[in-house]
């Protein structure tokens, strides 16, 4: 009795024995005495489950918490070599006063979350604040003075700031010295863990260009600079002269292996260089209105094609992407050529015809990516539509806190929400989960260089270029090589010393299109279905095998007794 007793209080105690449980200061504004800064509380419970986030807030306003807080929790959980799908979260923020909620508080949230899972010591006397983004970039909120000056009060000793924040050195000093509070800035969660707990995370790696992306890459370029080649036209025009220049960009970047670069300087040149030949051509209506309808007929064929391609790995899923939105700007433009030419602008239909012919031949090129090897994920109509949702709810967040912050027009961004929700109602859930990762990428550049200026944007660049390397590198560790995302990165690196602002543009998109991992799990492993025949005969035969082992032990127990029987008298 005192054994079962034991047992029935073990597996009693099991689930309190495996909880694990944290708690740290967290910087707010306080929507009361002009958006003030406050402090509230914040404390994490993990315990064994199946990935799920509980949320118990109080009290909040203006921002939702919840879309920034799964968020902040995946993006800690994709750097934890802690497996969160076995574990639910249990997030609790506790203020004095209302505060204003939203992606102010991810960089905490995920540093409290893997400091949990991996039973670091965070600092009592130490807070951040900044968004956490894709990657793991930490990115500038407001209230930043009014939060340093809440920190002093309630006896914190460090306080962690976004790096590049809207707030100079000097400022810095003076309130640092008046407070007598230690501050820091940073510029990813791999920095602000290492100030909260002392954990060091390696941040200098250098990525390792997967060969098949290099050979394919390569074969994409080569081929549409060999196009170009063919297409060189020897006229005096400033169209001309722009396709030349992207033609000797191409070929200089296939010699210094920037593949991804010379496919898209050749790409414009095609355009160019094609538009000219047919303005010399001198096309009419009809003849137009036949090539268009021709490339309207190959494109309709190659979204049969693809559609019909079995995604299983990230490298699938972005080739996807790529090759998809390539037909649906061709096939954009195709309709721009029709409707041009309905209002006689001649030039301007053929100019969309050329580039739609062109979008095309690029969507043909990228098809190559189709069924390289990596790391496979459970990617399906259902996984798919959770990823396009979330993402959506992440730019909706974002745009929701600018509008705080700023005065910024954001009719465009919200223009391809509604475009993505399109897509979604559409059941084209692959679209939708590239549109909105396009629109948070294009919210996050407004966010994370607030407080860029001219003076640091050097700077900026150079500290970018570093960490999204670091970002892609991890991602090819993991066996999921983000083919889009480092030919985002390698087009910025090009283009840093002659357009800055498209450098910190194309690195943003590299970081949004690198992490689309943290969405979807991993493929476990799963027994090969068998003919229901076989499982009967085998379930047969295995019932008539105990029976004879039966009937074996039976008369072997028997003659044993007979012997032993035998043997006494």
């Amino acid at each position: 009795m005192k054994k079962i007793t034991l047992i029935i209080l073990l597996l009693i105690l099991i689930p309190t024995i495996y909880a694990k449980e944290g708690s740290m200061k967290l910087l707010a504004v306080s929507e009361n005495n002009n958006k003030s800064g406050s402090i509230a509380n914040l404390h994490l419970e993990i315990t064994e489950g199946d990935g799920r986030v509980f949320i118990d807030s109080f009290p909040l306003t203006k921002v939702d918490t919840q879309i920034s807080t799964r968020f902040a929790k995946e993006i800690a959980c994709h750097l934890s070599i802690v497996d969160c799908s076995n574990y639910n979260f249990f997030y609790n923020i506790r203020a004095n006063s209302p505060i204003v909620g939203g992606p102010s508080a991810g960089a905490a949230i995920s540093i409290l979350t893997l400091s949990v899972l991996e039973d670091l010591n965070v600092n009592e006397k130490a807070s951040i604040t900044g968004t956490i983004n894709s990657g793991g970039l930490i990115g500038p909120v407001g209230g930043i003075e009014g939060k340093i000056n809440a920190a002093a009060k309630n006896n914190l000793t460090k306080v962690l700031i976004p790096k590049w924040s809207n707030i100079n050195d000097t400022n810095l000093s003076e309130l640092s010295n008046i407070n007598g509070i230690e501050i820091i800035q940073v510029s990813d969660l791999k920095e602000a863990i290492f100030e909260m707990t002392g954990k060091k995370y390696e941040n200098n790696k250098k990525i390792i260009v997967n060969s098949f992306y290099v050979d394919t890459m390569n074969d994409i370029s080569s081929k549409l600079c060999e196009d170009t080649s063919k297409l060189v036209y020897d006229k005096n025009t400033s169209i001309i002269k722009d396709a030349n220049e992207l033609y000797d960009k191409g070929k200089k970047s296939i010699e210094i292996n920037e593949f991804y670069s010379a496919a898209s300087y050749c790409f414009g040149a095609n355009v160019k260089f094609r538009y000219e030949r047919y303005i010399d051509q001198n096309l009419n209506n009809q003849k137009i209105i036949r090539l268009v309808n021709d490339v309207f007929n190959r494109t309709k064929e190659f979204q049969d094609l693809i559609k019909s391609k079995k995604i299983e790995t990230v490298t699938d899923l972005q080739t996807y992407m790529i090759v998809n939105q390539r037909l649906i700007e061709a096939n954009e433009h195709l309709k721009n050529s029709i409707d041009d030419l309905k209002e006689d602008k001649l030039n301007s239909s053929i100019y969309s015809l050329s580039f739609g012919i062109e979008r095309l031949n690029s969507a043909y090129s990228w098809a190559n990516f189709f069924g390289k090897p990596g790391e496979k994920f459970v990617i399906n109509d259902e996984t798919l539509a959770k990823s396009c949702l979330n993402k959506i709810s992440e730019v909706e967040e974002r745009i929701e806190y600018l509008k705080l912050m700023t005065n910024l027009e954001l009719n465009n961004r919200r223009e391809e929400i509604t475009r993505a929700y399109g897509q979604y109602n559409k059941n084209d859930f692959n679209s939708c989960l590239f549109t909105a990762s396009q629109a948070k990428a294009d919210i996050d550049i407004i966010l994370n260089n607030l407080g860029i200026t001219d003076a640091n944007l050097e700077d900026v660049i150079i500290d970018r270029l570093n960490i999204v390397e670091n970002i892609l590198a991890e991602s090819e560790e993991k066996g999921a090589f983000p083919i889009l995302g480092y030919s985002y990165f390698e087009y910025a690196k090009s283009l840093k010393e002659t357009d800055k602002f498209s450098t910190l543009l194309y690195l943003e998109y590299a970081v949004e299109f690198s992490n689309f991992d943290i969405y979807f799990e991993k493929n476990k492993f799963e027994f090969p279905k068998i003919d229901k025949k076989y499982l009967i005969m085998f379930f047969l035969g295995t019932i008539f095998g105990f029976f004879i082992c039966f009937i074996w032990l039976k008369n072997e127990f028997i003659t044993s007794k007979r012997k032993r029987h035998r043997k006494k008298f």
